[in-house]
């Protein structure tokens, strides 16, 4: 028999992404190998990641679905005891004790069953009471709000099905200590059985926690909210500012951190990105690009399209999209801030654009982000039309990808929940919250055109506001020194021409 050779060395690096890395910070540094200094890659994405790793979320169809794994039918947990009950029938074994055990778990999974609707009443009475307010289906829930009496009834309902859901908890970690107990029996599918307990266990009782911290607890540091589309009501809540939880969490068990990416600068400061991710106090270091912008991007401002929110907008941008899509000879790739643009988009330039042999692929309409860039890759010919995935961490070098189309500055939703809770702790809020996202998540979408040293492309942009208003300086501050015009939407498609053709404009 072989001895067992010498243990193998600990890794020297290990390459993760940010919600394991922040998976592992949560659970005590217990999930990654021991490590004392850290690099942070696309440090700009922190924030976002950390506010959905810190925050919770139950739907009510969730919690049917736990039920139903409890206490649903003949394959569900309590069926599973009561088969297992059966594999020693002696009155005083101890799997004998399995079968009560599956009752208890029964009756509590209907005590929780009967609960759900109550809350998923309230819940939709409380959103219809705020539609005209909300944006869609999701509702902040602020301090004003939890004033208005249905609160009351919210808070009511989740009392009873959160107390039921604790109880329903209970019962399951009682089964899952008998069937422990009983691990000595040969029957391997015991062994599962406690795992399959235990898991449903400790999404009762999350669940649970949930409903209650969300609902019954007005946390001044938490954001709370109501999402109401989709599979049905769901309650979410996330940190109001996870700087602190990550310099616990993360930063402070290190002996150094480097974190690192192309766009924490806002209007040539780090201050705004530092300040959200916990880094306030870094030494800080704005390396310069090895890209000449000044030859490689022409920069287009259109400035007589309509404002974005002016009915005419829609119709006049897609009308400049398609003529310079023409010019670039496809090669495209325009960026929007909302699935119905990007389906109007589609709609509006397939028919427009296929009779000069160039596709269109809208993003969730023709496949995701990966497929999408490989088709473009593959067939140039093409325009894509891409929402939130495609501003930032696309890559398609060379010729393939020669213009970048920006349809709207990319200001936050001011009534999405979270951005909307953030933005009210400042005085200014869209000096000093809104317009310096903006401007990140601007700069982030410049970045997708030039990706080496010999391409070179044209980044269009159709909203007349970084012209027209005082904060478009902000915008165009962000951008590298590349050439930069601004046009009338007649003169474009030329200026589009020239440039990509090495003419007078380059």
């Amino acid at each position: 028999m072989r001895a067992p050779g010498p243990a193998a060395p600990p890794p020297h690096v290990v390459v993760v992404n940010h919600a394991l890395l922040l998976v592992n910070a949560l659970g005590g540094d217990q999930v990654l190998p021991p490590f004392q200094h850290l690099v942070v890659d696309e440090a700009h994405r922190l924030e976002g990641v950390a506010t959905n790793q810190f925050g919770d979320s139950v739907a009510l169809q969730d919690i049917a679905g736990l039920l139903d794994e409890a206490a649903g039918g003949g394959g569900s947990l309590a069926a599973s005891l009561v088969g297992a009950a059966r594999l020693d029938p002696m009155p005083l074994s101890p799997a004998a004790g399995l079968a009560p055990l599956a009752g208890e778990i029964t009756s509590a999974a209907a005590a929780a069953r009967a609960r759900l609707p109550d809350l998923e009443a309230t819940i939709d009475a409380y959103l219809e009471e705020f539609e005209e307010r909300a944006s869609g289906t999701q509702l902040l829930v602020t301090p004003g709000r939890r004033a208005q009496p249905l609160w009351g009834d919210v808070e009511d309902a989740a009392l009873h099905l959160e107390l039921a859901l604790d109880q329903l908890a209970r019962r399951l970690l009682d089964a899952e200590s008998t069937v422990a107990s009983l691990l000595a029996d040969p029957a391997p599918a015991l062994a599962a059985l406690r795992g399959a307990l235990g898991r449903a266990a400790e999404t009762a009782a999350q669940q649970a926690a949930t409903l209650r911290e969300a609902l019954q607890r007005a946390d001044p540091e938490r954001i709370v909210w109501l999402d109401g589309g989709g599979r049905g009501p769901r309650v979410r809540s996330a940190p109001l500012d996870v700087a602190d939880h990550l310099e616990d969490e993360l930063w402070s068990r290190r002996d150094s951190v480097l974190a690192t990416s192309a766009t924490l600068t806002a209007q040539q400061r780090f201050d705004f990105s530092l300040r959200r991710i916990g880094l306030s106090d870094a030494d800080v270091l704005d390396v310069g690009s090895p890209f000449d912008y000044r030859r490689a991007v022409l920069a287009i401002v259109v400035d007589d399209l309509p404002p974005p929110d002016a009915p005419d907008y829609e119709a006049a941008s897609q009308q400049v999209l398609a003529e310079t899509t023409r010019a670039a000879g496809g090669r495209t790739l325009a960026l929007f801030t909302s699935h119905g643009a990007v389906r109007s988009a589609a709609e509006a330039l397939r028919g427009r654009l296929a009779a000069t042999g160039i596709g269109v692929l809208a993003h969730e309409i023709d496949g995701g982000p990966a497929r999408l860039l490989r088709t473009l890759a593959e067939r140039p010919r093409s325009l894509v039309l891409g929402t939130a995935a495609f501003w930032e961490g696309v890559d398609v070098p060379g010729p393939a990808l020669s213009q970048l189309v920006l349809a709207r500055l990319p200001f936050p939703v001011p009534t999405d929940p979270v951005h909307a809770a953030r933005s009210a702790l400042h005085e200014q809020p869209f000096e000093e919250y809104m317009l310096p996202h903006a401007v990140l998540r601007f700069r982030q979408g410049f970045g997708r055109l030039i990706r080496g040293p010999e391409d070179r492309g044209v980044f269009l942009i159709l909203d007349r506001r970084v012209s027209a208003r005082a904060y478009g300086e902000a915008f165009l501050g962000a951008l590298p020194d590349c050439t930069l015009r601004t046009l009338g939407a007649r003169d474009v498609p030329d200026a589009v021409a020239a440039w990509l053709a090495g003419g007078p404009d380059g």
